[in-house]
């Protein structure tokens, strides 16, 4: 047997992908898991608003220090548009600044969306995480204050129209970009470029980076699990939620390497010189992540 195949992982460390239910923050979920499982360290990956549902990946204990390895990670969506209405924040949890009767054509919201193609430059919401000398834009907004247009630069690798009403015209809308888009962006554009406004009435992501929504499960399912000791239907060990080569250390050389030295090591699988891999002492523990290098040794370059 190989010294990876005994790891024996915790529920503390691990993964999991929760289907986050709609009127929740991300850190109220944060919150909801420290109470369920008594630990200390958590965090996630890619803030959802509270309008939105799908997968949100939650680290938990020690796999908290892989995120960086996957924040700059595209996403999917899946949006619904309103057309004719606008809100101040830019989607349907705002204040509505504008209604009306509009007639949209299916084939006008098709064109619009292929124009939105690639890399776009877009503006960002008042209501957002942005900053301007420190402080956010959401707290200049909710302080009554004006907010400066500040454009992001993103890229929409793949947008289209999946089912399409006209009265009242909505639109759901699959999108596939990068880092940082703010779909609330691609709705008030939408919206402008159509010439009736258009906010963000309800959202859907799909994946994040390598984390699908078919992967995940909602609250109650995840709370039954825990309950009744099957952590581990729900959550990801620590040793496989990023997936790299392996490579085995000897147990005398653990603390060289948590020291970040070079060390010898074996591979479990093909691994090339220079590439990343996940070390493991010869006890199953997943010490660090570092670089293959030549003749049989490895470079830590991240202490787990």
């Amino acid at each position: 047997m190989s010294a990876v195949s005994v790891i024996t992982p915790t529920i503390e460390d691990g993964l999991l992908l929760v289907d986050k239910p709609q009127g929740w923050t991300s850190m109220d979920v944060n919150r909801w898991l420290k109470r369920l499982l008594h630990i200390k360290r958590i965090g996630h990956l890619g803030t959802l608003d509270p309008i939105a549902t799908g997968v949100l990946p939650v680290f938990l204990g020690r796999a908290t220090r892989l995120i960086p390895y996957f924040e700059g990670a595209n996403k999917e969506y899946m949006v619904d548009i309103s057309f004719g209405v606008e809100s101040d924040t830019w989607d349907a949890d705002g204040e509505v600044v504008r209604s009306g009767d509009v007639s949209v054509h299916r084939e006008d919201v098709v064109q619009a969306l292929e124009k939105l193609r690639g890399v776009q430059e877009l503006l960002a919401p008042p209501f957002s995480a942005k900053k301007i000398n420190g402080k956010r834009f959401y707290d200049l907004a909710r302080e009554g204050k004006k907010v400066p247009d500040r454009m992001i630069s993103i890229e929409i690798f793949d947008i289209r129209l999946e089912h399409y009403e006209s009265n009242p015209p909505r639109a759901g809308v699959y999108v596939s970009c990068s880092k940082g888009t703010y779909t609330r962006s691609i709705a008030h554009t939408l919206g402008k470029a159509l010439g009736c406004g258009a906010i963000q009435s309800g959202l859907r992501r799909i994946s994040a980076g390598a984390f699908h929504v078919d992967r995940s499960f909602n609250m109650e399912k995840i709370e039954v699990a825990l309950e009744e000791g099957r952590a581990f239907d729900v959550v990801i060990p620590f040793g496989e939620i990023l997936q790299l080569p392996s490579v085995v250390i000897p147990d005398g050389q653990v603390i060289r390497a948590r020291s970040g030295g070079m060390v010898s090591a074996r591979t479990e699988g093909p691994c090339q010189p220079y590439e990343r891999v996940k070390i493991f002492s010869e006890n199953g523990d997943m010490v660090a992540i570092g670089l293959s290098l030549p003749g049989g040794k490895v470079k830590p370059e991240r202490i787990l």
